[in-house]
């Protein structure tokens, strides 16, 4: 049997085990706010714990248990990136916001545990965008409208690198892979020139 979660967010988080064509349900828990929040990708690790990222308003508890882990949005939305255990225990929690908006658009993990996020984010021309979750600052300077940048986190969640991609028009990440050390980026260009980490694409 192998077992599942299905994750919406701001709507619910289902528990199922599969049997052949049959699924068996489990449970479920509501994560969200007041207003409107979005579960945008979901993977999952060797382990089998849950990375959901997205997009949320206002104010939202992010722990579908019984304990309260709540963060207050910065800007119009902000992007998050929630870990959950296979059971769906709540784990970390890591938030990206300006006065701005943000949204995890694509979600990837390795072989070795490190998590690769896709975040559409709009700082505007030159403007230093943190893409460090946590205290430290780590900032890129963004290339106009919005921009595609790809964040990579280490096993036990901290930052280690960061990238960005787009040009003048709205570009974003919409989906993430990695295998045999390769990160592969899928993504919208609406610039008429735009680049990835400092190549030029078009």
């Amino acid at each position: 049997m192998e077992k599942f979660l299905a994750v919406g967010f701001g709507c619910f988080l289902a528990s199922c085990t599969g049997v052949a064509d049959a699924q068996v349900y489990e449970g479920a828990a509501v994560v969200g706010g007041p207003q409107f929040d979005s579960a945008n990708a979901v993977v999952k690790d060797a382990a089998g714990n849950i990375f959901v990222g997205g997009s949320f308003m206002s104010s939202v508890d992010f722990d579908p248990g019984p304990a309260v882990n709540t963060r207050i949005a910065v800007g119009s939305s902000d992007a998050y990136l929630l870990k959950l255990s296979r059971e769906g225990v709540f784990q970390q929690l890591w938030t990206w916001g300006t006065t701005a908006s943000e949204s995890v658009d694509a979600l990837a993990v390795d072989e070795s545990g490190n998590v690769y996020v896709g975040i559409t984010a709009s700082p505007g021309a030159s403007v230093p965008y943190d893409t460090d979750p946590a205290d430290a600052i780590n900032s890129i300077g963004g290339l106009g409208g919005q921009d595609a940048f790809v964040v990579k986190l280490d096993a036990a969640g901290d930052h280690v690198a960061a990238v960005v991609g787009g040009g003048a028009g709205n570009d974003n990440v919409v989906a993430l892979t990695s295998r045999d050390g390769f990160l592969v980026v899928a993504g919208r260009a609406a610039s008429g020139t735009a680049g990835f980490g400092g190549t030029t694409l078009a």
